[in-house]
């Protein structure tokens, strides 16, 4: 099982685009680690500097050349602004899984974009690279996200119970599993 570099997979969808992730992203990419409406649903430390988004996308860059993860910028099919990013992570080739997630500008929110999305890196993953398993990890309070991983066919698995510490307090995640489909053989 091998992540296919070349050509990059940029994928399409009828109302996106997913690129490869340049360093020329990171004013976007800063918009959206310096929100706290976005990064409170992710609980991660806000961005302060630009120089942290740049180092962001360089480990994103380093990480795909090196096969750790593979990561896409979202954008529109005619403008290759970053409106966000998905991607795999945690990546365990030997047992042919990885772990996905997305973040998106909250100006785009609530219009079936990441849904859009994730549907076409899943299949991605599945086809092009031969994951068997897809997991996401959620906050039990992000109902949007929870929502999106249901209405793709992820099944709530368990809960890891006060695993993340973010602001001197402990949190839950959930954790959503998909298999790859079954192919049909005729």
């Amino acid at each position: 099982m091998r992540i296919p570099w070349q050509p990059f997979p940029e994928l399409h969808t009828q109302r996106l685009r997913l690129r490869r992730p340049t360093l020329s992203d990171a004013p976007a990419l800063f918009a959206l680690r310096s929100s706290r409406e976005v990064m409170h649903l992710v609980r991660r430390p806000l961005h302060r500097e630009l120089a942290e988004s740049e180092a962001l996308l360089q480990r994103l860059i380093d990480d795909m050349q090196q096969q750790l993860g593979l990561s896409w910028v979202i954008c529109l099919p005619d403008n290759p602004t970053l409106l966000g990013t998905i991607g795999f992570w945690q990546l365990d080739m030997a047992n042919h899984h990885a772990e996905t997630g997305y973040l998106l500008h909250p100006d785009y929110w609530g219009q079936g974009l990441i849904t859009e999305a994730l549907a076409i890196v899943e299949d991605a993953g599945f086809r092009r690279i031969g994951f068997h398993r897809l997991q996401a990890l959620v906050f039990p309070d992000h109902g949007a996200s929870i929502r999106v991983l249901e209405k793709r066919g992820f099944i709530r698995e368990g809960c890891l119970r006060e695993s993340v510490f973010f602001e001197d307090n402990f949190y839950d995640m959930l954790i959503y599993g998909k298999l790859a489909p079954a192919l049909k053989t005729t």
